[in-house]
């Protein structure tokens, strides 16, 4: 053999073998692809556990902030949500040494953004609406109007987990998140309640119908978006 043949033959060898190793890189890349699809499905079941969990607590937070300063005598009107974070909850009615905020000292809480991928990043809105026939409340009026929070935008196979977690008695939720075709007060609060007699809440119509069981804390549908809605202050009965 001639060293100009030896030279071919290891130059087509050296071929072969950088072949072969891209046809394992790229299956090796399509299995890898395909684990990651899969860990991505395991990964936003965890999330969603996760998600609940913190939902839960930074409501809980919130409420107990709110039992804080009512009971060092704040009413009601006198909440305020007002924070460094997020502009147009300043209170009117609320006192001006902030003995009534919520983000200050005397509710001893901070305010949390929503965590990635929970949402389209739009933030938590404290509100009131009336829900219908919450602990057997079916008056229309201001006083009927609960103060809670609401989260927008959230991602439906999260909406669908969370009513699987908080909402375990009605399995259709954890399908189809119960609609809702009116229109929800978002304005943020700032110290005053309205009936809204109009209001979204007010009127979803799923079933077993809101009373205080499964009308606290859930996920709904509305204009093709999802929406978190958890009750921060129940105000009649």
């Amino acid at each position: 053999m001639t060293m100009n043949t030896q030279n071919r033959n290891e130059h087509g060898n050296a071929l072969v073998i950088i072949f072969i190793a891209v046809a394992l890189f790229a299956a090796l890349g399509v299995a890898f692809s395909s684990n990651s699809r899969q860990s991505t499905n395991l990964i936003t079941d965890v999330q969603a556990e996760a998600y609940a969990s913190s939902i839960e607590s930074y409501r809980n937070d919130i409420k107990q902030a709110i039992k804080r300063v009512m009971l060092a005598g704040c009413s009601d009107t006198q909440i305020s949500f007002e924070n460094n974070t997020i502009s147009g909850y300043t209170n009117p009615n609320s006192p001006s040494n902030k003995k009534c905020h919520i983000f200050e000292k005397a509710g001893g809480i901070s305010i949390q953004k929503p965590f990635s991928g929970l949402n389209n990043g739009s933030d938590w809105i404290f509100t009131n609406n009336r829900i219908r026939g919450y602990k057997g409340d079916n008056i229309v009026s201001s006083d009927s109007s609960e103060l809670m929070m609401l989260l927008p935008n959230v991602n439906l196979s999260i909406c669908q987990k969370l009513n699987q977690i908080w909402i375990p008695s009605v399995p259709s939720w954890h399908i189809t998140p119960p609609p809702d075709n009116q229109t929800r007060n978002t304005a943020k609060f700032t110290g005053t309640y309205s009936s809204h007699s109009g209001s979204a809440i007010d009127n979803l119509t799923i079933s077993p119908n809101l009373n205080g069981t499964y009308g606290d804390f859930f996920c709904f549908s509305a204009s093709g978006s999802y929406w978190i809605m958890a009750v921060l202050l129940g105000r009649k009965p």
